[in-house]
């Protein structure tokens, strides 16, 4: 599909900027299967992930975590933020009410060991979820599942401080 796309789709706009913009677009096609940090909400009602909110690692400065003993990245929105914004647009009612009853969960890259999904212990009851998730951000074979209280439902309200 990507060789249909780069062979068949010409340059020949009237508009230089729209011309560059392809160009561009071109470039970064190959990039777009990556794998990638991120954050999500899991319904199991609907089994399926939403507010989902993704980087590609390469583009994130990365930090040296506690958690982990050494550096990591992660993309920058909060679940909170997420949350308020989605909320206050009033597309998906899944937005009302407390951000942290609904499961959830954040990818990190973590040098020298690779994905890392941290997730509540819902994970456990909603197994299926990692297909999804590994699915949505392209995660290796080889990703790692970790469970955090932080992200246990009706937990980690304590990120709006940090």
């Amino acid at each position: 599909m990507k060789q249909i796309i780069k062979s068949d789709w010409e340059l020949n706009s009237v508009h230089p900027e729209v011309n560059a913009l392809k160009e561009l677009m071109i470039e970064n096609i190959d990039k777009q299967d990556d794998p990638q940090v991120g954050i999500f909400w899991y319904d199991p009602t609907e089994h399926e992930l939403f507010g989902v909110r993704s980087a590609d690692p390469c583009d994130i400065q990365p930090h040296i975590s506690t958690l982990f003993g050494t550096a990591v990245r992660t993309c920058t929105p909060l679940h909170y933020k997420v949350w308020d914004k989605e909320h206050y647009r009033g597309k998906d009612d899944r937005f009302n009410g407390d951000y942290t009853m609904t499961p959830r969960g954040r990818i990190f890259y973590v040098e020298g060991r690779g994905f890392v999904v941290i997730a509540g212990d819902w994970i456990k009851k909603y197994p299926r979820a990692k297909d999804l998730i590994e699915f949505e951000f392209n995660l290796p074979p080889d990703v790692e599942y970790q469970i955090d209280p932080h992200w246990n439902i009706g937990h980690g309200g304590s990120d709006k401080f940090m």
